[in-house]
């Protein structure tokens, strides 16, 4: 098995299947030979999974150079997965992202999506979590898209610095709707 580029935490940590699931969603043949390649078997909603087994899966799916990425994978999560309920606007949608987040891990140190109001229509999301930096924009670009307002635009944009790809311990994405 090749190692993995992200790193759990903690090795305690467990995903509820349920956001494994909703990740996948339209892509099973491809992924579950990957899945079970890392003993991710028997998928169900209310089962709970090693994280380090759902990262070491994406791991190799980033490195598969396949038409999935890591994005659009991220991207299926505000959807799909255990979500807080009445969540309305977009701020209370990104600031909502850390409580999902919590209900669907458990066991140990799972890291966080600190969400930091910066101006009116700005708000910035600190992610210090193990998931690769294009999950996390996936997951933030398809919260605030969720929950705009009708009419406005929105963008995410990932600052350059600090940033997990170039070794740091979180990335920063700038939302700004208008």
């Amino acid at each position: 098995m090749s190692e993995s580029i992200y790193r759990a935490l903690d090795p305690d940590v467990e995903v509820l299947g349920a956001a494994i699931m909703a990740t996948i969603a339209g892509m099973e043949k491809d992924v579950l030979p990957i899945l079970e390649k890392h003993g991710i078997t028997n998928l169900t909603p209310e089962g709970w999974y090693p994280q380090q087994a759902w990262l070491n899966t994406l791991s190799d799916i980033d490195r598969s150079g396949s038409l999935i990425d890591l994005a659009s994978i991220g991207m299926r999560i505000p959807e799909n997965a255990v979500w807080p309920e009445h969540t309305m606007t977009i701020t209370e949608g990104l600031a909502s992202i850390d409580v999902a987040y919590h209900m669907n891990h458990r066991n140990g140190e799972i890291g966080e999506y600190r969400p930091l109001q910066s101006g009116p229509n700005e708000m910035k999301i600190i992610c210090t979590n193990p998931y690769p930096s294009d999950f996390d924009y996936g997951i933030i670009y398809a919260t605030a898209q969720k929950f705009l307002p009708a009419g406005m635009s929105f963008k995410v944009i990932r600052d350059a610095s600090p940033s997990r790809m170039k070794g740091d311990d979180c990335c920063i994405y700038t939302v700004t709707w208008w």
